[in-house]
């Protein structure tokens, strides 16, 4: 049975964080996990490979598994992500063939690092033998996900002329795009609480 949603917003209830599986995006939005978690979450390293030497890598990070086996998360469909109690995670495992979210055991979860007016995470593509990563931001009001980059960025921030011009004479993109583009992100959304769509 699907619990009813409570009246409360993630982002106004961080410290109470409801262990649970969310089948979805509004489940995680009202800290209303439907399915109890039930599985061990097991860790696993991922190895980013550089696109333009493919013999090398430039970056870790770590992905996240349920130990569910198939007929389970058959029975569960689809799943937008999990929370242990002190952080939440979301499902990116795609199809090849459809390109739609699904739930397998081999599904990956990433941590999001940050929930606010942006939440935002780092996640895994499959490319060829290997995974590349990207930047994830979720746009809290829709659910809509975000592909973040330094030039996309300036559409979510665009609106706060100060924290504009802070981008524009920034010395870090130079040097750490990944992290100066969450710090940005970050930095909006706490600024601009006021725009969380609060129903």
């Amino acid at each position: 049975m699907q619990a009813a949603f409570t009246q409360t917003l993630i982002v106004d209830d961080f410290p109470n964080l409801k262990k649970g599986i969310y089948k979805t995006y509004q489940e995680f939005k009202f800290n209303s996990p439907s399915i109890p978690l039930e599985y061990e979450i097991q860790k696993e390293l991922i190895l980013y490979t550089n696109l333009m030497s493919t013999a090398t890598y430039t970056n870790t990070d770590t992905a996240y598994t349920l130990n569910i086996d198939k007929e389970k998360t058959n029975d569960i469909g689809t799943v937008w992500g999990f929370c242990d109690g002190t952080n939440v995670f979301i499902n990116r495992e795609t199809s090849v063939s459809s390109g739609k979210v699904i739930f397998k055991p081999y599904s990956k979860f990433y941590k999001i690092l940050f929930i606010g007016r942006y939440c935002y995470c780092t996640v895994g593509y499959r490319s060829g033998g290997g995974f590349t990563y990207g930047l994830l931001g979720i746009d809290f009001n829709s659910g809509e996900l975000l592909d973040i980059n330094k030039k996309r960025l300036k559409k979510y921030i665009s609106k706060d002329a100060e924290l504009m011009q802070d981008y524009n004479n920034d010395e870090s993109w130079k040097s750490r795009t990944d992290s100066t583009c969450f710090r940005f992100l970050k930095l909006y959304s706490e600024k601009h609480q006021d725009e969380i769509i609060r129903k």
